[in-house]
């Protein structure tokens, strides 16, 4: 079964390798089920770069050829005054020393019956020649499919396609 994070069964530590396998990035979640916090060490050429803690748990971690980051988080937080839950997901870039670039965080507020809350992002595609990297992000729904265009510089989005319109 999928789980609220959109994702099955418990998510352990994990490393993300650039092209050249020069860069890894150590994940190491705090939760089970990839919705909190994760504890970060990042290395080239085995040397630590940087360690420490980031308060939401990369999924997916592309590691680039200039040291930077490019990845995504899908996040619950929970309001005990409300009893509230709120989901949504993260689109990051950190640069070379861990410090947060960009992030665009959007609210996945579409719950199918058995199913993950949505939007959600699939996947990360690097387009390094271009500068760029594209977050796929599954609307839940025929037709609401986006792909999220952001600048590997600076982490800006930089556009919006729908994927179903070309």
């Amino acid at each position: 079964a999928t789980g609220y994070m959109g994702r099955s069964g418990a998510l352990n530590p994990k490393i993300f390798r650039s092209a050249s396998g020069e860069y890894e990035l150590f994940v190491d979640p705090t939760d089970r089920e990839g919705s909190g916090p994760a504890n970060y060490r990042y290395t080239y050429k085995g040397e630590v770069l940087w360690s420490k803690q980031l308060p939401f748990t990369l999924l997916e971690a592309h590691p680039i050829e200039s040291g930077r980051v490019a990845g995504f988080a899908h996040t619950e937080k929970y309001d005990a005054a409300s009893k509230d839950t709120e989901y949504s997901f993260i689109v990051v870039l950190l640069d070379r020393d861990g410090s947060v670039l960009h992030e665009e965080q959007r609210v996945r507020d579409i719950f199918p019956l058995d199913a993950p809350p949505y939007p959600l992002v699939r996947s990360i595609l690097l387009d390094e020649p271009h500068n760029r990297f594209v977050a796929c992000i599954d609307g839940g729904m025929p037709k609401s499919d986006q792909w999220l265009v952001f600048d590997l510089s600076t982490g800006a989005l930089i556009g919006t396609i729908a994927p179903t319109d070309q």
